[in-house]
Formats: structure tokens, C-alpha cells, sequence
């Protein structure tokens, strides 16, 4: 700035021995002084990187966030606020690229086992969970961080969804037909603990300094408390490598899982396999739905409640009920079980909207969160009992289209097809 100042002294004595010339003048010092006003903007955005830079370096200032943090996705949707009033809406819009993102990424997921082995991509999927958990991790600590980086973060958190595919096509070829219900109900019931275990274990951890300074200062709430809400995304990052790590040295690629792609796009004409996306619909979309729904509504509708102490329970319900589900399903039939699954969720929903509170306030969160339990209960069977159907329902087509002459090495193949294409569905769906 030395120069700087040096130059418009020189400029200014220089105009000053001009002869008085009118315009020619003016538009000197016109010039000089549209100079002047750049510098000084410059220098204030100088000074704006230079803060920038030391940020890190200076305590932890306070930030305009609730401190009641809810937990939804990749574990955090703390309720940031915005000159004083929350935004639900982008909470809400958090849930939609997440979803629609695994929705998405198990289509393609429920392919990858029989072409890639059960070992090796399970294995990669898993460590590709790291992304959005260390980003999350991250992206949090800075205040200033874009809104559509939690929407990309949402985004990646899909591959959890694309991971569930994999896993139950994978887990279908290892069970017997009779026990393909409770194989395929305890895995995807334990799979679902991890919603409630985010909404339970994300507002504990982000009070508790867990990685001390490595992984970043805390950051201060309106109100004066410490939140570390890095811990959101890096509370996991431990659990996912043991888990990647534990798929490629503990886990085997079958030989008879093996299949092309080619084999397995054969769902796609097939009606059942339609069908049966259609029902899955109804009872694990529904799941999805009361998990994202449940907490939001409680905190809207009956703001007197603190919904964080419940929002964990829905999820817990329905993936216990699930693991439950499989076993009935292989008992009293899928069908059957599907049925009866649907006729309580109409009578679940009639109850919900019977419970809320009208025009004139009144309504019951008691009877609001006993019905909402009860829908977790009968998704989270149904879940298990359409997954029950879909082996049964491919083996029974390939055995009707054999005929009563075929012979053994014929109805052995009809069998292997049966299963490549009940667990291609099972992914898909």
C-alpha cells in the first residue's frame, strides 16, 4: 500500500501543475478518484481473506443454532436457524435426496453381488460410507458451509441405502427354503437398528468431546452450551472401517452365486417382480416415511412434547418387528401375513388422524404415539413377510414351467435360476 499511496501523491501534484483545462481535469481526477475507491475494496477483501484465514486460530464463537439437535440424516439435521426462525422446510427437504438416492442406488446395487462376488463388493460399498460421514464431519465445523453441500452429503448418504440391496440379495443364497423368511427378516431388522441407533446416539455424542481436539474445536449455541456437531458424521468413520475390513478378510465369494447381468435383467419382464416392488412399497416405503414423519409431526403438532426422547423408538419398533416378521412369515405364509399387515396400517392411519390436535387445539400425544407405534409394528412385519414371498413365488414359477417329465439336471437349473432372480428381485425391490 506504500506504493499505492506514493503513486496518488505523484498523480495528485501532476493534476495540480495541469492547466486549468475544464473537462480534460475533471476527468483526471474522476479517474483518480475511481482508482482511490478500487483500492480501498481490495483492501477490504483483504482483510476478509486474512479473517478468514485465522478462523481457525480463534475461540470457539457462538452460533445461531438450536440446541436440541434432531437426528435424522447421516445422523444430524440440527435445526439451524435463520435470523431467529428455524427452517423446516430444508429439514424436511434433507430427507428427500437421501431417500430418493438409495431408492435409486438399489436398483443398481441389487445386480452388483452376483457379477462382483459377496466379499469384494461388499467390502467396497461399505468403505464408501466413509465419504459422507467424514464430509459430514467437516462441513459442519464452518458456519458459512453452502446448504448444497448437505444436500450432496444427503445425497451420498444413499449408499446406505444401495448397501441394504446388496446384502439381502447376498444373504438369500445362503439359507435353506424353509428358513428364508427369518434369514432375510433378521437381516434386514438389524440393518434398520441403525436408524433408531442414529436417532438415538447422535444428540449424546454431540455434547461429548469423543475425539478431543483432532477432530476440531466445539462450536457454541445461542444459549452458551458446547456442541461438537462434527461428531454427527466421525462417530461412525470407526464402525465403518471395522465393518469393511471385517467383509474382506472374514467374508467368501460363492461360485454359485455367480451370475451375469444378462441372467438377471430377466426380472424386469417378469410380473411378479413388479408386483411384489408394488407391495414393498406400501410397507417399506411406509417405514421410511414414519421414520422421517414421526419426529417432524410430534415437534409441530404437539410442540409441549420433547419428540427427541420418542423419535428413536418408531424405528427400534419396526426393525425388532421385522426380524419377528420373518419368523410368522415362514409360519403362516407370506401372503396371508401381507394381507392382515395391511389391513392394520388402514386402522394405524385412522388412528393417527383421529388423535391430532384440531382447529381449537385439544388432541392426545398419547394416542397420537400409540397408533404411530403401532404402524412401526405392522411395516416392520410386513417388510419381512413381502420378502418371504418373493423366493417362493420365482421358485414356484420356474417349477410350474418345467412340467411333471423334466428331469433332474433340468429342475436343478430351474432352481439356480429361481434363486438368481428371487435375489435380483429382493435387491431391486
Amino acid at each position: 500500500m506504500h506504493h499505492t499511496a506514493r503513486y496518488h501523491q505523484i498523480s495528485t501534484d501532476w493534476v495540480n501543475d495541469v492547466p486549468r483545462q475544464g473537462a480534460s481535469r475533471k476527468l483526471i481526477r474522476f479517474c483518480l478518484a475511481e482508482e482511490q475507491r478500487l483500492d480501498r475494496r481490495m483492501e477490504r477483501r483483504r482483510s476478509d481473506v486474512l479473517d478468514r484465514h485465522r478462523q481457525p486460530h480463534r475461540e470457539p464463537q457462538p452460533l445461531d443454532i438450536d440446541s436440541r439437535p434432531a437426528a435424522s440424516f447421516c445422523g444430524m439435521d440440527g435445526v439451524l436457524r435463520s435470523g431467529g426462525q428455524s427452517q423446516p422446510c430444508r429439514l424436511q427437504l434433507q430427507h428427500g435426496p437421501a431417500v430418493l438416492s438409495g431408492a435409486t442406488l438399489r436398483i443398481f446395487y441389487s445386480f452388483m453381488v452376483p457379477i462382483f462376488g459377496g466379499r469384494r463388493w461388499t467390502a467396497i460399498s461399505t468403505a464408501s460410507l466413509l465419504v459422507p460421514a467424514l464430509w459430514l464431519g467437516f462441513a459442519v465445523q464452518e458456519p458459512g458451509t453452502p446448504y448444497w453441500h448437505f444436500v450432496a452429503i444427503a445425497i451420498l448418504c444413499g449408499f446406505g441405502g444401495g448397501n441394504f440391496a446388496s446384502s439381502m440379495s447376498n444373504i438369500s443364497f445362503f439359507f435353506p427354503k424353509a428358513r428364508q423368511g427369518y434369514a432375510l427378516g433378521m437381516n434386514a431388522g438389524l440393518g434398520k437398528l441403525g436408524v433408531s441407533a442414529v436417532q438415538f446416539v447422535v444428540p449424546v455424542v454431540l455434547g461429548l468431546a469423543i475425539f478431543g481436539g483432532l477432530a476440531g474445536g466445539p462450536q457454541m449455541t445461542a444459549e452458551g452450551k458446547a456442541l461438537h456437531l462434527q461428531n454427527a458424521g466421525f462417530v461412525w468413520v470407526p464402525f465403518i472401517l471395522a465393518a469393511a475390513l471385517a467383509a474382506w478378510f472374514g467374508m467368501n465369494d460363492l461360485q454359485a452365486a455367480r451370475s451375469s447381468f444378462a441372467e438377471q435383467s430377466a426380472i424386469f419382464t417378469r410380473k411378479h417382480n413388479w408386483l411384489m416392488c408394488w407391495l414393498y412399497i406400501g410397507t417399506f416405503g411406509s417405514f421410511i416415511g414414519f421414520s422421517a414423519g414421526f419426529p417432524m409431526l410430534s415437534k409441530t403438532l404437539f410442540p409441549e412434547v420433547d419428540a427427541l426422547k420418542y423419535a428413536f423408538l418408531g424405528p427400534l419398533v419396526g426393525a425388532l418387528m421385522r426380524s419377528a416378521g420373518g419368523v410368522l412369515a415362514d409360519k403362516l405364509g407370506g401372503a396371508l401375513l401381507t394381507f392382515l399387515v395391511f389391513v392394520g396400517m388402514v386402522v394405524g392411519v385412522v388412528g393417527v388422524i383421529a388423535f391430532l390436535p384440531g382447529a381449537d387445539g385439544g388432541g392426545s400425544f398419547t394416542g397420537f404415539l400409540a397408533m404411530f407405534m403401532l404402524l412401526f409394528v405392522l411395516s416392520g412385519i410386513g417388510n419381512a413377510s413381502t420378502f418371504r414371498m418373493i423366493p417362493v413365488i420365482f421358485r414356484t414359477q420356474h417349477e410350474r414351467a418345467l412340467g411333471a417329465n423334466a428331469d433332474a439336471q433340468a429342475r436343478a437349473a430351474a432352481t439356480r435360476r429361481a434363486g438368481i432372480e428371487s435375489a435380483a428381485v429382493i435387491g431391486f425391490s
